[in-house]
């Protein structure tokens, strides 16, 4: 599976920045909730993006680039401030956006992985680097966000499991590493019963 890091980030609509109070929802839209005074809260559109992470991303004329607070065409290619915009929020599953807002709130936003697909096509909504055949004929290869539903493909981070087994082996590896005798048999049966999940 082909993936990219993407950083999620919060751009203003219509170039509002000001300091957040909290992330919410207002009519369905993303919104920051910020107060100019303590009795009055104002509500301010976002928009949520995925920007690449990778530093050697090409940005090429046509795609969508970010230089942190508004979102724009590139009209040449290889911006020097800008960061390559992968996906943006219509595009995000209304599950993520809802997930998003709780972390943000809580300042627990992390980057984030998400799948892609090759392209090859004559299709130019494609987005990608335009090349031309010997016979003269256009097409656009590269790679672009694995869409399932319309929505981008986030890959979930799996919580690292072992069974019972693999955690005994690992203790047992780690008493005959032990070179002075201490960790036992006896005492890491009685450790791993007194501490494994009932």
């Amino acid at each position: 599976m082909k993936t990219k890091l993407c950083k999620p980030m919060l751009i203003g609509i219509k170039g509002y920045a000001e300091k957040y109070s909290f992330l919410g929802l207002e009519n369905d839209k993303l919104s920051l909730y910020t107060k100019d005074n303590p009795s009055n809260f104002n509500v301010v559109p976002q928009q949520l993006i995925l920007i690449s992470l990778d530093p050697n991303e090409k940005i090429e004329v046509g795609d969508l680039v970010c230089d942190g607070k508004y979102i724009e065409k590139a009209i040449v290619s290889d911006y020097l401030v800008s960061k390559k915009v992968i996906a943006t929020q219509d595009q995000l599953s209304p599950e993520y956006i809802q997930q998003f807002i709780e972390k943000y709130n809580k300042d627990e936003v992390k980057d984030v992985e998400i799948e892609m697909e090759d392209c090859g096509t004559s299709d130019s909504t494609c987005g990608l680097i335009e090349h031309t055949s010997s016979t003269g004929e256009r097409f656009y290869m590269g790679l672009r966000p694995k869409l399932t539903k319309g929505f981008v493909n986030i890959v979930k981070e799996e919580p690292i499991l072992y069974t019972e087994e693999e955690v005994w082996k690992l203790l047992e590896s780690l008493a005959e590493e032990s070179s002075n005798g201490f960790l036992n048999n006896y005492f890491l049966k009685n450790w791993f019963e007194q501490n494994k999940k009932k």
